[in-house]
């Protein structure tokens, strides 16, 4: 996780927001490998208003299977 909020930091710097909300997309994975489903899911939720901010359906798709992922560990399936 250090690494990756490192990288956030130079994404941010570069105004790289694509960067940005991929990374953030991947600390929301690790969080729920680690099952941490709410820290999962903020992470998911900044990734994802990024990616609709920039209109970007590929990264928007990444980011809503990785929250259908959590739902699902958590036993929702609504």
């Amino acid at each position: 996780l250090e690494y990756y909020n490192r990288a956030i930091v130079i994404r941010e710097e570069l105004a790289d927001r694509l960067g940005v909300s991929g990374l953030l997309n991947n600390i929301a994975i690790i969080y729920k490998d680690m099952a941490d489903y709410s820290k999962s899911l903020a992470f998911s939720r900044q990734s994802l208003k990024l990616s609709k901010e920039m209109n970007n359906a590929l990264y928007m798709s990444h980011t809503l299977r990785n929250i259908g992922d959590v739902k699902l560990n958590q036993g929702e399936y609504d």
